[in-house]
């Protein structure tokens, strides 16, 4: 028989590939679906209540190396550099060897209305952007964050912003967040991930903050946009030592949206049957945390934030800490909310 006889159609291709894909994709549903089923037997208010850290080292477990082998308090070589100095603030680049042949960098602004023993605030930007916009200077507003780092310094805090592996690189051909997909691929295939490198450190750098920059170690707070809000809540649930946590426009189920939240570093093996959103929320407990979304919101849908408010809501309230938790409903789009809503919360627990 010759080949050129053969009289396949490519509408049977197309069928079958349809078929195939329609089949997995309601595979994967059903799973995750289930998975959630699961996660409340592994977790729940009640179970979690005197079991915080139990459930925090299943947390680190989880997000994998290098933030299974943190240990509080250890030093690593670190290069300090002033980079600029006003009637207002002097600003540093912080440099740190959190790892053999790698340096984790950002930017230290210190105002000069602080005094010794001030807080901290570690603020992220979102994914895509640098860490050196996150104040107002020159002709950037910062409108994104509503300039809400100015009113940190303002306020007399330390801020160290870390410049975690969020941004553009458009200069080597690599959609942002540059090449952290495959990096994160590549951890995850060696027990880590790229979460809990960054969580690692940061830690490092707190490290440094408290034995060197005179601040009050009772008094560390993180916030962040989008991706850094993101962070924020990942690394609060993970270090105790931050004492309040202020979550813009990043709260969200990410299995509601897969094709847009379809990525790595978003997921980890078994993350379903064990700890979302709402879980590792809880594991900040009875610490402050602040969570906004705008109803505009054009990444985010503000309703996806609510269903998982309500069931973060229901941890802080048997774990005794319903005071130290509130959600905030902007009429804004991706962005710091303007009102002094979360400003005031964040700060005011923060110095409690």
């Amino acid at each position: 028989m010759k080949y050129q006889e053969l009289q396949l159609t490519s509408s049977w291709g197309e069928e079958a590939r349809n078929l195939y894909y329609n089949g997995i994709q309601k595979v994967v549903s059903e799973r995750v679906e289930a998975a959630k089923q699961k996660r409340r037997d592994f977790i729940s208010p009640e179970k979690l209540k005197g079991r915080t850290e139990e459930y925090r080292r299943q947390y680190i477990q989880m997000l994998g190396w290098p933030l299974t082998e943190y240990r509080e308090g250890t030093a690593v070589p670190y290069k300090k550099e002033l980079l600029e100095e006003t009637g207002f603030v002097k600003i540093y680049r912080l440099s740190f060897e959190t790892l053999p042949g790698m340096w984790y960098e950002g930017i230290l602004y210190e105002p000069t209305v602080r005094k010794e023993g001030c807080p901290l605030v570690i603020q992220h930007p979102g994914g895509g952007y640098f860490v050196e916009n996150l104040i107002a200077h020159g002709e950037h507003k910062c409108d994104q964050c509503k300039n809400i780092g100015g009113r940190f310094l303002e306020g007399g805090m330390l801020m160290f912003c870390p410049q975690n592996l969020i941004w553009n690189d458009a200069e080597r051909g690599i959609n942002t967040p540059a090449d952290r997909n495959r990096f994160d691929v590549q951890l995850k295939a060696v027990g880590g991930s790229m979460m809990a490198l960054e969580i690692y450190n940061v830690e490092c750098a707190i490290d440094y903050l408290i034995a060197h920059e005179k601040i009050d170690e009772t008094k560390i707070g993180m916030m962040g946009l989008s991706y850094g809000g993101f962070f924020t809540l990942y690394a609060s649930a993970a270090d105790t030592r931050i004492k309040s946590a202020f979550v813009s426009c990043s709260f969200f189920d990410r299995f509601k949206d897969p094709v847009k939240m379809c990525r790595p570093d978003l997921f980890w093996p078994d993350s379903a049957f064990m700890f979302g959103e709402a879980e590792i929320a809880a594991l900040i407990a009875p610490r402050a945390l602040y969570i906004e979304n705008g109803v505009n919101d054009e990444l985010y849908p503000y309703d996806q934030a609510c269903e998982e408010y309500a069931e973060t809501e229901k941890y802080f309230e048997v774990l005794g800490a319903r005071d130290k938790l509130l959600f905030y409903r902007s009429e804004g789009v991706h962005e710091v909310a303007a009102e002094d809503v979360g400003y005031n919360f964040f700060v005011g627990h923060l110095n409690d």
